[in-house]
Order: C-alpha cells, then sequence, then structure tokens
C-alpha cells in the first residue's frame, strides 16, 4: 500500500514550491503563513494516521501511540532526518525519550494553530513545518521499510544514517531508489 508514501511525495512537493519563497533555515525558523499552516496541519494529520498503524492501535492519540510504539521499536526517537539543501538535522522523536517523555514540539504547535489559530498562527512557522515533516518522513520509513527499494525517495529530505539504528541496506538502480535497514528495538 504506497498511497500514504506518495501523499508525502505530493506534500513534499508542496513544500519544495514553498521553498522556492521562503529559504529553509535555521534564521527563517520563526516565518509563518497560511501556506505553512496548511502544510503543518497536513504533514501533521498524516503523521497521526501512520502512527495510529504502527502503533496497532484503532483509535488514540499521540501520546497512546508513544506509549505502544516506545514499548516495540524505542529505537524510533534516535532516528534523525536531514533536510537536504539546508543541512538541517532533526530526531523529530526525540522529545518521547526525555522524562517524562513529551509531545514533539511540531506536534503541539498542528494542534494550536487547528484549535487556537485566532493567537497561535506564528507557530505556523518553519522550525515546526520541518519537525512534521521528519516526523511524517520517519513514519513512512518505518510503515514502508520492508519495500523501500521499490518506492521513489523524496526530493528534499533523507534518513541520517547511524548504523547503530539506519543503515543503507542496498542501492539499486536507478539511483532514486534505495533499501535501509532499522534495528527499532
Amino acid at each position: 500500500m504506497t498511497n500514504h508514501w506518495n501523499y508525502f511525495l505530493a506534500l513534499e512537493a508542496d513544500f519544495g514550491v514553498l521553498s522556492r519563497y521562503v529559504e529553509i533555515s535555521q534564521q527563517n525558523y520563526p516565518t509563518y503563513s497560511i501556506e505553512i499552516a496548511k502544510l503543518l496541519m497536513a504533514a501533521t494529520q498524516e503523521c497521526d494516521v501512520l502512527l495510529k498503524q504502527l502503533s496497532g492501535l484503532t483509535s488514540g492519540n499521540e501520546q497512546d501511540y508513544r506509549t505502544a510504539l516506545l514499548l516495540s521499536m524505542p529505537n524510533i526517537t534516535k532516528i534523525g532526518i536531514k533536510h537536504i539543501a539546508s543541512g538541517i538535522e532533526v530526531r523529530p522523536y526525540s522529545s518521547w525519550s526525555s522524562s517524562p517523555a513529551t509531545t514533539p514540539t511540531w506536534w503541539t504547535a498542528n494542534n494550536k494553530v487547528k484549535h487556537e489559530r485566532h493567537n497561535k498562527f506564528g507557530q505556523a512557522n518553519i522550525e515546526n513545518l520541518l519537525g512534521a515533516f521528519f516526523g511524517l518522513y520517519v513514519a513512512n520509513l518505518i510503515f514502508h521499510k520492508d519495500d523501500l527499494d521499490k518506492l521513489v525517495i523524496p526530493k528534499y529530505f533523507e534518513p541520517i544514517i547511524d548504523n547503530n539504528v539506519i543503515s543503507i541496506k542496498s542501492n539499486v538502480f536507478p539511483p532514486s531508489y534505495r533499501s535501509y535497514t532499522f534495528k527499532l528495538s
């Protein structure tokens, strides 16, 4: 089932258009807009869908997914993603390994923008958008881990290779396809 992957690629294409107007950089982390809000909410909602499936739950919220996923794949907190052009690297679920575990800031920002846009619209910013995209990419990588060599890789993002958690299993032809090995527990 590749509809989740294809949806991510469609969102990533929109991200690419946005990056033609707003440079993706740490200096622009506070930049916010309607387009960023739209992408933040779409990416986080898709992340919600995938995390629910990965956790095996039929309903729940981020805390429920976190609890279930940390039991089955504790290394999810160590998976990092890189925005290729800027070199920005983030581990989108690292807050799950803090004590106590907390909701990622980008997830909270999405909820604030969704429910309190009248006074929290500034949270629809580049920093939170990157977190949401990185989180969605991690969820997709895990969801599709056995079929990655058949899927087109994203244009703007790549996993951070850390042989303790993620490594390249094989490069295949054409080079836009790649397979990874994951150590999730």
